[in-house]
């Protein structure tokens, strides 16, 4: 489908036939892929879990996509349910003819005018005479069975690409019912819907249900409040140039988590599990790193380590959170939500945090590829996002800044330009500022770059990094912009 342009003068209504196909129209097959079509353009968020292949028919396939990829462009329907008019496909149909190509025995213009003679057919289809219960269940029903059809195909398609392994065979049957679930899910006419006017509807977050941090300041920078921290449903993103301790960090976050009694898990897109409860526990044991494989080798130590961490919790009554995690190499945001999911189900809990390290080595579950930058990260930040929002899920993760960003003892949005489409969609981006002097001092800044609670944005804390034992440590007040430049 051709480029769209936006609308600034309109042209004539074109004089089309009115012998159009009528077959396509005839049928009770057909009208119902109208009423469908035109249920969905009414209902528009549906667009999300519908694909144009799902229509028989070429009209509907065509128009279907050129509704999608308009309301997907603009957030608008590209004709009213109330007022239906054609003036809108029309005019993208006549700039982009070669993409309208119904019948090949016709010359492009005249199927131009079919196609938008049928679409005009169609639009005006009646919805009303149908209750909007039977609407739910038989156009919800039928966009569930084609996904349901579509998934089991991509499902069967990608284990038959597989080279099984005793040593994959697991990851390939978790990936393959995840494309299942994922594929057949639809949020249909479930929207949770507010009273401005009840009492009830203006109620906030409760301060147990925040996912504390464990750091005073980060919990003030991101809802102004020492005692707070990340808010459940919400994407959050630390981000840094390389060395500058990002994996440390999530890793540091998770154990607090843990340890303020919420369900966290760890997933590691990159680094053995070993490695990351190397590091964690280093943190957590008061082991240096160096000294940690024999330290690990030593079952009775170890059993000794971990019982009284977890008593020295119990001391200040709050019981650890469970604290499982998998490294998933290769993955993308649906296989992560899939097993996620499963594992609430195995272990009858609810997660509060899911810790991905990182965001930078995530797979796109849209097939697109990693030198379209701006797409491929844009598309993985908004996976993310919608699994936060409708799991309720805290997703907490890093992304690596570009070579600009390296050494520099300042940080703006700008400095993600080459993944812009990241910052849109994270509730919070925290920038982690680590020059070659402070790596030499063992310090770094944690600056505000965007927060949707909170007043101090553009704010920096102060932190100390004790990496023999993989661990950081917050000092100080926050600091204003105009301050930080005295510390720097």
């Amino acid at each position: 489908m051709g480029a769209f342009l936006e609308i600034k003068s309109r042209k004539p209504p074109l004089t089309v036939s009115k012998n159009y196909n009528k077959k396509m129209a005839v049928g009770f097959g057909q009208n119902f892929e109208n009423i469908a079509y035109v249920y969905i353009n009414s209902q528009p968020h549906l667009w999300k879990s519908v694909d144009h292949e799902f229509f028989k028919s070429p009209t509907l396939k065509a128009l279907s996509k050129l509704t999608k990829q308009f309301y997907e462009r603009f957030h608008e329907q590209i004709f009213s349910p109330e007022n239906p008019s054609v003036e809108q496909i029309e005019y993208l149909v006549m700039e982009d003819k070669k993409s309208f190509m119904i019948d090949l025995n016709m010359s492009e213009d005249d199927n131009a005018k079919t196609f938008i003679a049928n679409a005009s057919y169609i639009i005006k289809t009646n919805i009303k005479a149908f209750s909007e219960e039977w609407l739910d269940e038989t156009v919800g029903a039928w966009i569930m069975w084609q996904n349901n059809q579509r998934a089991y195909k991509e499902s069967i398609s990608y284990m038959q690409t597989q080279n099984i392994t005793p040593e994959n065979v697991k990851e390939v049957i978790s990936k393959a019912r995840e494309i299942v679930v994922r594929g057949s899910s639809l949020s249909f006419g479930d929207e949770e819907v507010f009273d401005f006017y009840d009492p009830q509807s203006h109620k906030q977050i409760s301060v147990e249900d925040y996912i504390d941090t464990g750091y005073e300041m980060l919990n003030q920078m991101l809802t102004e409040d020492r005692h707070n921290g990340f808010i459940p449903g919400t994407l959050n993103m630390f981000m840094g140039s390389t060395n500058s301790g990002k994996s440390v960090i999530l890793g540091n976050l998770a154990l607090n988590i843990s340890r303020s009694g919420k369900n966290v898990l760890f997933v590691s897109v990159e680094m053995s599990i070993p490695r990351t409860f190397r590091r964690i526990g280093s943190n957590a044991f008061d082991i240096p790193i160096s000294e940690y494989d024999t330290f690990s080798n030593d079952d009775a130590l170890l059993s000794e380590s971990i019982q009284k961490f977890r008593a020295k919790n119990m001391n200040i009554g709050v019981p650890p959170g469970k604290f499982l995690a998998l490294k998933f190499p290769k993955t993308g945001v649906s296989n992560i939500y899939g097993t996620a999911k499963r594992l609430e189900e195995k272990h009858g809990i609810k997660w509060h945090a899911i810790v991905i390290d990182y965001f930078t080595e995530l797979q796109n579950d849209h097939g697109t590829a990693q030198d379209k930058t701006y797409q491929y990260h844009k598309q993985n930040a908004d996976d993310l996002y919608q699994m936060a929002s409708e799991t309720n899920w805290c997703v907490i993760t890093a992304h690596q800044l570009n070579r600009g960003a390296l050494n520099v003892s300042d940080m703006t949005l700008s400095s993600v330009a080459e993944s812009y489409g990241i910052v849109y969609r994270c509730d919070s981006v925290i920038g982690m500022i680590a020059t070659e002097k402070m790596q030499v001092e063992h310090t770094m800044y944690m600056k505000n770059l965007k927060c949707r609670d909170s007043k101090y944005k553009n704010f920096f804390a102060k932190f100390d990094t004790e990496f023999s034992k993989m661990r950081i440590i917050e000092t100080g007040e926050l600091i204003s912009p105009e301050d930080y430049q005295i510390f720097t």
